[in-house]
């Protein structure tokens, strides 16, 4: 029986599915150019880049590695699955999310370019590789207020915990010969 008949057969099998395509073990490199900083992060039962937005933006504000407004504890909790999805709320953007050519030749952001923009509705397994490496670059918001509803970044269970962890912070120089790399990389 195929997934499609066995959601049509058993209410269950929808959450399967949906558990089954958490990313799972995956790196990232997020670079802020801005602040010269970048981070390799792990993810742990990720649903979509929106969900992976309120973790990356909670560890990376929360833990002290850059700055910004930090996320509400309810927000939190939601993301990572400590707290029940009981009703609705939402999360914004602290800064606007890139793939690697949101990175211009000339070192500016993209802005307005949306090919640049990683989107919240996709999965973090659609970032563009460069090189082999999953980039995420961070700017300062595009939009006047970039925002999601907690139906896109709430764990479904209670016994997944959702995590995005810093595994490394790059030195100075490490950032600067990433960013001259994806400066001349050509588009």
């Amino acid at each position: 029986m195929s997934l499609i008949n066995l959601r049509e057969h058993n209410r269950e099998a929808n959450f399967v599915a949906t558990t089954l395509s958490f990313t799972d073990e995956m790196e990232l490199l997020v670079l802020h150019p801005g602040e010269g900083r970048g981070f390799r992060v792990a993810l742990e039962a990720v649903n979509t880049n929106f969900h992976l937005f309120t973790l990356l933006q909670g560890e990376l504000i929360g833990g002290g590695h850059l700055p910004g407004e930090p996320l509400d504890e309810k927000i939190q909790g939601l993301a990572t699955g400590v707290i029940p999805h009981e009703e609705l709320t939402s999360d914004q953007e602290r800064f606007h999310f890139y793939n690697w050519a949101g990175l211009l030749p000339d070192g500016t952001l993209a802005g307005q370019d949306t090919q640049t923009w990683i989107w919240g509705e996709t999965h973090p397994d659609e970032i563009p590789e460069f090189e082999g490496t999953r980039v995420v670059i961070l700017g300062s918001p595009v939009l006047g207020m970039r925002a999601w509803d907690s139906n896109f970044f709430a764990n479904i269970h209670d016994a997944l915990r959702s995590s995005v962890s810093v595994r490394e912070e790059l030195s100075a120089e490490e950032v600067a010969q990433w960013i001259e790399r994806l400066r001349q990389a050509p588009r």
